[in-house]
């Protein structure tokens, strides 16, 4: 969703980092619990694609370029361990 442009209305990080991921570009799924959701606030439609094994999920969003996206990043600041 954050490279797609779309708006971005539900995303819950991880609660610790995995290095697998890039930083802030993550989001955890669980049941009917935690979720992403985004909503296409453009002009033209956005096809979903969506892969899963038992430990990942991915999904792809194809459709028609409205904006240049970029990334940029920088080394964790003041990490902290999640509460329990």
């Amino acid at each position: 969703a954050y490279f797609a442009g779309v708006d971005l209305v539900e995303h819950q990080e991880h609660s610790y980092y995995i290095s697998r991921y890039p930083a802030g570009r993550e989001a955890t799924v669980s049941g009917n619990d935690i979720d992403v959701k985004f909503r296409n606030d453009g002009p033209t439609p956005v096809q979903i694609q969506t892969e899963w094994t038992s430990g990942s999920v991915t999904v792809r969003l194809v459709g028609i370029q409205r904006y240049e996206v970029s990334s940029a990043q920088s080394s964790r600041s003041r990490p902290t361990s999640p509460q329990t």
